[in-house]
């Protein structure tokens, strides 16, 4: 999620919104702005006590108390007034030296603030992994690998081959194996099988070992 005050910004992001998603190795990426917020966000407030305390005297404990418990969907002095306001059963007055906004984004999503072509904006990325997430991040993790091994045997773009895959971890082999379609089709692998005469590798994928081996299928043929 991106949210950004800037056109410029937005429009960039909408045009390269594929080559943004490789790059961060996202599944999706959405864009919030003009005007608009994502719904998620609330924002607390961190009350200033030397500050409140000449404008507020000896109410000024209560007050502080009340701004430091409220939480509200937009940081805007006329929203955290009304809302502290109703916490204490009247009426107060805010000023922006009183105050300072913290935002607070769900559990599981972290933020970062950016700036570039003349707006500024936030980034905001769900880290919840979940079972499809990891399953598919793993099968990437595969295609990566085969993807540099077809480098090292110096095959063309288009051509295509046998793929062997062991993963020495049983759950995890499971997840990569619900992806063999994306995966074949992503390397041009026609199959998964034994390769007995190509290059094979050991790797290292996130503490999993595992062993990768691929073939041209034309010159494993041609070798029969």
């Amino acid at each position: 999620m991106i949210d950004t005050d800037s056109d410029d910004v937005t429009d960039a992001i909408e045009d390269h919104t594929g080559l943004v998603a490789d790059r961060l190795n996202a599944r999706t990426v959405e864009i919030v702005g003009g005007g608009d917020a994502w719904g998620e966000l609330a924002y607390s407030a961190e009350a200033d006590m030397s500050e409140l305390a000449p404008a507020f005297g000896d109410d000024a404990g209560r007050v502080m108390n009340a701004l430091n418990e409220a939480r509200v969907d937009e940081a805007s002095l006329e929203t955290l007034e009304a809302a502290v306001s109703d916490a204490l059963g009247e009426s107060i007055e805010l000023t922006d030296e009183m105050v300072s906004f913290r935002r607070e984004t769900p559990e599981g999503v972290a933020s970062t603030d950016f700036e570039a072509l003349g707006g500024h904006g936030v980034v905001y990325v769900d880290t919840t992994l979940t079972e499809d997430i990891e399953s598919e991040g793993y099968a990437r993790e595969v295609i990566r690998r085969v993807q540099e091994m077809r480098k090292d045997l110096e095959l063309d773009l288009e051509e295509r081959i046998r793929l062997e895959l062991a993963v020495a971890d049983d759950r995890i082999d499971d997840l990569v194996r619900e992806h063999e379609t994306l995966i074949a089709e992503e390397v041009r692998a026609d199959e998964f099988a034994t390769v007995d005469d190509g290059h094979r590798k050991t790797w290292d994928v996130e503490g999993v070992e595992m062993e990768i081996a691929i073939e041209a299928i034309a010159a494993a043929d041609a070798s029969d």
